[in-house]
């Protein structure tokens, strides 16, 4: 090949990556085809085509028959059995790989960690994922899952071998022993008793988002069991325990008779473990209410105890609960800023609701719901130094007017002084210049102090 040519061939290849070729319809058509039969063959979900992993996949066969022409699919598809081989191994490559990029962070203290505890229902196996988060050099929130692992089956869940189980998976590195890799985390977690026992040396968060979930649990406990031992508040709470149940009953019901595929948008049920699919499930039924009457009857058994404008009122009621933890559970932004903004809103939402006890028996209702609420979001719902300290850094509310007084304003600047203080003196090489500001932080706000 002569020079020029050689100079045509790389200027055209470079052309041809920029160019975006156009696909023909008729291939665009037979794709489809060809992913129903996918979904139909293999018993996938139709989401399975948009997956990171399936379109991994596709576009490494792809570029492999562009280099190798058309090729047999098994003389390039591993055996299914190579794959399990290669699973843990792979984990582990990526793993390390992973861990060597964090190690400066993590020695600097730059990231924060999440971690969970379930049991498998039909093998009861309890198993622990632990994921980290961290900004890197550009400034980009990263979340990595460092782990999922099985917790050992001869052991009980104490905090003292969750604890242990920790230090187990960080001792692969050996930068450190487990008690300094956990110590170089903040920790946010759920407020079982055995991951805070485990904890306990550790800056440990509570997860907001869990909390709100408990709060909701803690506003509708007892109101939905029709028993005898119900106070005199939970009778008065009765029509909404009874609209509950009976969009619970009925979407129980279209789910297995099938009716539900004649509505034009499914019904959806709620899960035990997550109190918000409640209020999507009971949004559903909102959206679907005509089509559900029109094909039961307003005055059916099935709909006799669904009142349109009390479940119009109770979705009013959940929505700001539900805009809170959606927002706190986010993954791609940060989320600790939000917290004590996100709880001052909803105690103005409940506060709102307990004090318009107009003779409407509905408001009533929930003036008294509210005043549940609230309790717990009060006795539940605290608030760390740190959540103070990044809605001040947040420049939006760096006035902190969500705040009551003028003294808890201080105190928390006072701390933000505190702690820029302690950062600069952990700075090498850079003593801390002598200041009034430094001293023990003020933290002495008994509803604001973290549980233990």
């Amino acid at each position: 090949v002569c020079w020029v040519c050689w100079v045509c061939w790389v200027c055209l290849g470079f052309v041809a990556k920029k160019i975006k070729i156009k696909i023909p319809e008729k291939v665009s058509h037979d794709a489809v085809d060809e992913c129903v039969k996918f979904c139909a063959l293999d018993l996938r979900s139709f989401s399975a085509i948009n997956g990171d992993g399936f379109k991994s996949l596709c576009q490494f066969l792809i570029n492999t028959g562009a280099k190798y022409g058309a090729v047999d699919v098994n003389d390039v598809l591993p055996n299914p059995t190579t794959v399990s081989r290669n699973c843990i191994k792979t984990a582990t490559t990526l793993r390390n790989e992973l861990m060597s990029k964090l190690i400066l962070y993590i020695e600097q203290k730059r990231c924060s960690t999440t971690t969970d505890m379930w049991t498998d229902n039909y093998k009861k196996i309890g198993y622990t994922a632990v994921t980290i988060h961290y900004i890197d050099d550009n400034w980009v929130l990263n979340s990595n899952i460092l782990c999922v692992r099985q917790f050992p089956i001869d052991q009980k869940k104490s905090g003292e071998n969750v604890r242990r189980s920790l230090k187990d998976f960080f001792s692969a590195w050996p930068q450190y022993d487990g008690d300094d890799w956990l110590l170089n985390f903040v920790w946010v977690t759920d407020r079982g008793s055995n991951i805070i026992k485990a904890l306990e040396p550790n800056i440990r968060l509570n997860c907001s988002a869990h909390i709100i979930h408990n709060v909701l649990q803690y506003t509708f406990k007892g109101i939905e069991n029709n028993d005898s031992s119900q106070t005199e508040e939970e009778i008065d709470l009765e029509q909404i325990s009874n609209l509950i149940t009976a969009t619970k009953s009925l979407v129980r019901y279209m789910k297995k008779s099938g009716e539900n595929n004649l509505l034009s948008k499914s019904l959806l049920q709620s899960v035990d473990t997550r109190w918000n699919s409640n209020l999507a499930m009971l949004q559903s039924l909102f959206d679907m209410y005509s089509e559900v009457v029109q094909l039961y009857g307003q005055d059916s058994r099935k709909m006799s105890e669904i009142d349109y404008n009390l479940l119009s009122k109770l979705i009013d009621f959940l929505a700001p609960f539900k805009n809170a933890s959606t927002q706190l559970e986010g993954t791609s932004y940060p989320t600790i800023n939000l917290v004590m903004l996100h709880k001052a809103k909803l105690l103005k939402h409940l506060l709102s609701y307990k004090h318009n006890r107009r003779d409407d028996n509905i408001q009533i209702m929930f003036s008294q719901l509210a005043s549940r609420s609230l309790h717990a979001v009060q006795e539940r719902f605290k608030l760390d130094k740190y959540h103070e300290i990044a809605l001040f850094l947040w420049p939006p509310y760096k006035k902190l007017k969500m705040v009551d007084s003028q003294i808890e304003r201080d105190r928390i600047i006072e701390n933000v002084k505190v702690q820029l203080h302690n950062i600069q003196e952990q700075m090498p090489n850079n003593p801390p210049e002598n200041t009034s500001q430094t001293g023990n932080l003020n933290y002495s706000n008994k509803n604001q102090t973290h549980p233990t």
